[in-house]
């Protein structure tokens, strides 16, 4: 899983394969900016921009979700 931090995105929950990758840091996805990316996921939650942005960070963590929603 992925949080907004006040200095970034971090890697906060991993599958214990991948458990090296906690604490990093998410700036991009395939070369685009992760707050571009979240802020496009929008239009798939309702309210607020703040509870909008933290709704988006569930299809950020699918690659299915993610990959569905363009």
């Amino acid at each position: 899983d992925i949080y907004p931090f006040i200095d970034g995105y971090f890697i906060v929950r991993a599958h214990k394969d991948y458990a090296d990758l906690l604490g990093n840091r998410v700036s991009q996805i395939n070369g685009t900016p992760v707050a571009d990316i979240i802020a496009g996921l929008r239009r798939y939650t309702g309210g607020p921009d703040n509870w909008r942005d933290m709704q988006s960070l569930n299809i950020l963590s699918s690659p299915r979700l993610l990959h569905a929603a363009g």
